[in-house]
């Protein structure tokens, strides 16, 4: 075994893997026309009935529309301890109070690259000590992840615990060292997932041998299990929903509303804070009822 020079060249097992498949799906639309074809002569004589639901469902229609209106556009800002000229930083950290995050908040509402909007959802985590403002963030962050705050949460857990790690003497890595892990590199992650799309038609076509009735049947089985997944999906994102934190919403002028920020902060003792602006020029609906 030596060293040699050579050239990218497609893998023959990938090529021999296409082309057998190839074998049966090339055949796979002129069955289906000819099926096609055979399914539109039976449906002359067949009379079709709407599902008995399907006027209870066209009856809410609207309820797309309304979901529609949950996906507002808009501008956010946010506010950390860690923002350059935000935060108080000294040697044993960085801080920011509450009243002065909301004035930082104000000012950027009124500047001259404020965004258009009239509608303003506002949150603020806030903490005494640093170890209960990064639990506060992580708990939040999991249910809104919002980038910025993330950022934050994760640098406030590594600032929390930076003291005990300095006291630590990692081990030295060996380098280079092994990784471990499935060598599933381009281009052969695509390759993969190509060709793997081309198998699954080639075994949806091999296990083809039930009646219509019994798709119908399975099909309908497929039908309620998803249905209740996304039940539990639902209640899973409701149940969820925990931790406390401060919101303000309203809207009008920019300044009246930036003249409401510094309305029910708590004291300027909890030095740990951050804050986010989402501002908008349609009703945001969801993040009311979501921060009452």
């Amino acid at each position: 075994m030596s060293w040699s020079r050579t050239s990218l060249t497609w893998p023959a097992s990938a090529d021999d893997i296409a082309s057998k498949a190839d074998v049966v799906l090339s055949r796979v639309a002129t069955t289906q026309q000819q099926a096609m074809a055979t399914l539109s002569q039976a449906a002359e004589a067949v009379s079709f009935r709407p599902h008995p639901l399907s006027d209870d469902a066209a009856q809410l229609a609207h309820l797309r529309a309304l979901i529609e209106q949950m996906l507002v556009t808009g501008h956010r800002i946010t506010v950390t301890p860690y923002d350059y000229g935000v935060g108080q930083v000294e040697s044993s950290g960085s801080y920011l109070a509450p009243g002065n995050a909301a004035s930082r908040l104000a000012e950027k509402l009124q500047g001259d690259n404020a965004p258009p909007g009239s509608h303003v959802q506002g949150l603020l985590v806030t903490a005494n000590s640093l170890a209960e403002f990064a639990d506060a963030l992580t708990a939040l962050t999991a249910v809104l992840p919002i980038p910025e705050l993330c950022a934050c949460a994760r640098r406030s857990h590594a600032e929390n615990t930076n003291a005990q790690e300095r006291m630590q003497t990692p081990t030295g890595s060996a380098t280079p060292k092994w990784v471990p892990g499935r060598h599933l590199f381009e281009p052969l992650r695509s390759t993969v997932a190509i060709l793997g799309s081309s198998v699954a038609q080639l075994e949806s076509l091999a296990a083809d041998t039930q009646s219509p009735i019994n798709k119908l049947q399975a099909l309908a089985s497929k039908r309620e299990a998803w249905l209740e997944q996304q039940k539990q999906a639902l209640n899973a994102l409701k149940t969820g929903l925990n931790g406390s934190l401060y919101a303000i919403n309203g809207s009008g002028a920019a300044s009246g509303i930036a003249a409401s920020l510094s309305s029910g902060l708590p004291s300027y003792e909890r030095a740990h804070t951050a804050a986010v602006l989402l501002v908008s020029e349609q009703p945001m609906t969801f993040f009311k009822e979501l921060l009452p």
